[in-house]
């Protein structure tokens, strides 16, 4: 048995101590920086090689190059590490980095192939692990499919308080009361989804009366759902008043009531309570505040017994308090109209009822000053009514208008002219010459001259034919009448074209006369 014991031991301590048979392990991981990728993007791989008797190492990597495109590597052979090695001794670990991007929507798993790890104190190869990783790629279409709809919540309390009703996540709207000392509460919640986005939780300062708050859970997907949590704070003995025949409550705690630069803090009776209360030295205006059925917060003018509403209109450079628009004269030429500005209801003097301009009636809260201003609703300016300026520009513009009315006018003299002118026909008449009336003279000899020798070259036998006489007299006539046109316009130059029309009407009748006679 002693035997036996003692070759154990033995066997044991060749296997601790010696070098060949002795082995370190080691591991090849792969790990990526985002394992899903839109079709585009770009994903990073780290190879790392570690071990506690790291000497030296070689792999490749593989991966499905029609959903994968590798654009850079660290390794010295692209997709291979062919001779890496421990710089010092005691180095355990080496990584190298390959930057793949998605060319198209599929799945691809990056792998190590051909690996071997070395021995830094054998030289031998070691017993080595690897590792992988799978990259999806998709659409962006197909990414947001996957997005999640869920705009759940989970829980929801006001710290301190019961909600009523009970939270449920389809209910939402809730209420809570709370005493009229509590001046602050917290919303705590959760959501279902992780991946939700959500508003309106945390600490929320509280005035009398009703407090509106709005918790909007928006899922990844997008859709939104709105929780609402009515705190309702218990009012100090509150106290009714009626403006305009609606009911409001007045503000009585100082915290509540909006600031104004030029008012101070102060107390001021109603009846018998004392109500807090801004004064204004400058213009003599003590303001409180009133809270409608909606818990929004007002301020009044309050004097004697009446109330004002108090709306500042504010620019860069003047803070005003409008007030009723008074009848002017130096405005005739303009409308009044009524319009909202910034929320307040204001009138004013324009020229059209879309102007960008008005002019308006105001006192200036930091000097009193009640005057006409000058308000540009565009570019949200104010500044004093300059009167002069306006002179002038009212003076051009009525220039401009009687220049305008006086070029209608004369467009429509122009018109009646062109319309009711009648085209007169122009009669050109020529003085006759002494030299005419000789060549008249010498024309009507020589027609009788004429007319004389038709009768002699008439045959004897025809001239008891009448028809024969009359065919020479007309062709005779044709010669003559042609012969007087060129006399004539020799004479007098160029007939009208209704002298023209005449004779050729009267050549074209005795054609018709000549043919006639011709049958004969």
């Amino acid at each position: 048995m002693k035997k036996i014991y003692l070759l154990l031991m033995g066997v044991f301590a060749f296997l601790l101590f010696s070098p060949n048979v002795y082995a370190a392990s080691a591991s090849v991981k792969v790990k990526a920086s985002n394992n899903t990728l839109v079709v585009g993007s770009t994903t990073k791989v780290t190879v790392t090689v570690s071990s506690s008797d790291l000497g030296a190492w070689e792999y490749c990597i593989s991966y499905d190059s029609s959903v994968l495109k590798l654009t850079s590597s660290t390794a010295d052979a692209n997709t291979c590490v062919k001779a890496g090695y421990v710089e010092k001794k005691g180095q355990t670990s080496s990584s190298e980095t390959f930057t793949f991007k998605a060319i198209k929507s599929g799945s691809s798993k990056v792998t190590v192939k051909s690996y071997a790890i070395y021995s830094y104190s054998t030289e031998t190869v070691m017993n080595t692990s690897a590792s992988s990783v799978t990259i999806k790629t998709m659409t962006q279409a197909e990414l947001e499919a996957t997005y999640s709809t869920n705009a759940n919540l989970k829980s929801l309390t006001v710290d301190g308080y019961e909600l009523t009703p009970a939270f449920d996540k389809n209910t939402l709207e809730y209420r809570v009361e709370v005493p009229n000392e509590v001046s602050s509460v917290n919303i705590s919640l959760t959501k279902e989804d992780f991946t939700a986005q959500i508003s309106g939780d945390g600490l929320k300062e509280l005035t009398e009366g009703d407090n509106k708050f709005e918790i909007i859970v928006t899922a990844q997907k997008g859709n939104s759902k709105t929780y609402v949590v009515n705190v309702y704070r218990k009012e100090l003995d509150p106290i009714s008043v009626k403006i305009d025949n609606k009911e409001y409550f007045i503000v009585r705690k100082s915290d509540a009531i909006p600031q104004y630069p030029t008012f101070v803090a102060t107390t001021i009776m109603y009846g018998e309570d004392e109500i807090p209360a801004l004064y204004s030295e400058i213009t003599d205006y003590t303001l409180i505040a009133v809270k409608d059925e909606d818990g929004n917060i007002l301020t009044f003018i309050y004097r004697d017994g009446e109330f004002t509403r108090y709306n500042e209109v504010k620019s860069d450079a003047l803070t005003i308090f409008p007030k009723e628009l008074p009848d002017d004269d130096r405005f005739s030429n303009l409308i009044k109209v009524s319009f909202d500005y910034n929320g307040y209801k204001l009138e004013g003097y324009q020229v059209s009822e879309n102007s960008n301009y008005a002019i308006i009636y105001a006192q200036n809260i930091e000097t009193g000053d009640i005057k006409f201003y000058s308000l540009d609703k565009k570019n949200s300016t104010i500044q004093e009514y300059n009167e002069e300026l306006s002179e002038s520009y009212t003076e051009r513009m009525n220039i401009m208008k009687y220049i305008i009315l006086g070029f209608i006018a004369l467009t429509i003299i122009l018109l009646l002219i062109i319309i009711f002118r009648k085209p007169k026909r122009v009669v050109q008449t020529v003085p006759i010459r002494e030299e005419c009336l000789d060549i008249e003279q010498v024309n009507k000899k020589h027609k009788k001259d004429k007319k004389i020798k038709i009768q002699e070259i008439i045959p004897e036998e025809d001239k008891e034919n009448t028809n024969v006489i009359k065919l020479i007299e007309v062709e005779s006539k044709e010669e003559s009448e042609d012969e007087d046109d060129i006399n004539d316009e020799e004479a007098e130059g160029e007939r009208t074209l209704s002298k023209r029309e005449m004779k050729k009407l009267k050549k074209q009748e005795r054609k018709k006369e000549k043919a006639r006679l011709k049958e004969f």
